[in-house]
């Protein structure tokens, strides 16, 4: 029987939808992510109510434990009693749990709204495709090799200006001459 995948019961599904989009939080603007944020949290609420529906009443306990929380950009869907996972209907098999009905229907709900959300997506992303500034700061670091324009803007940092490389020649001139003994009559 050790083959057998070790069961819980109980059911977690979560669904990427900054991974669909193709951004991260931080790559949105506040509003932009306010938007995403909305709409996501009235698909979660459709679906908590079809879930009411879909859901046997007979297993009230589980039917009330299931969890509809949208975290970033991650719509998570949870129900941590033992038993959910082979939760089906009347007649049916635990082969047919009604929890992948939900899964469908999450999907189903997503899909209706993914194309208004990479279009918002698209509008409020704030950084640039390419790696940040501080990233190839830290590459540098690390002894990686970094864009021309990393090297430049170091440079301009570390240059001496005109009127103390001036002075600097002065004291070195000064330094390099021997001194002259006067003799005293």
């Amino acid at each position: 029987m050790a083959d057998q995948p070790r069961v819980s019961g109980s059911v977690d599904i979560s669904i990427d939808v900054g991974k669909r989009l193709g951004v991260s939080l931080k790559e949105l603007s506040p509003d932009a992510a306010a938007r995403i944020r909305r709409i996501l949290l009235a698909v979660s609420a459709t679906w908590t109510e079809r879930m009411l529906r879909l859901w046997p009443v007979q297993t009230r306990r589980s039917q009330q434990q299931w969890h509809s929380r949208i975290r970033g950009l991650v719509w998570l869907l949870a129900n941590p009693v033992d038993y959910a996972e082979f939760v089906h209907r009347a007649g049916g098999t635990v082969h047919d749990p009604v929890w992948k009905e939900l899964e469908a229907l999450s999907e189903e709900l997503l899909g209706q709204v993914l194309p208004q959300l990479k279009t918002i997506a698209e509008a409020g992303r704030v950084v640039p495709a390419g790696p940040s500034l501080a990233s190839r700061v830290r590459s540098r670091r690390k002894g990686l090799d970094t864009t021309d324009l990393l090297r430049a803007s170091a440079r301009a940092y570390q240059r001496v200006d005109a009127r103390r490389r001036e002075r600097l020649r002065d004291t070195q001139r000064t330094r390099s001459r021997p001194a002259v003994r006067r003799s005293t009559p």
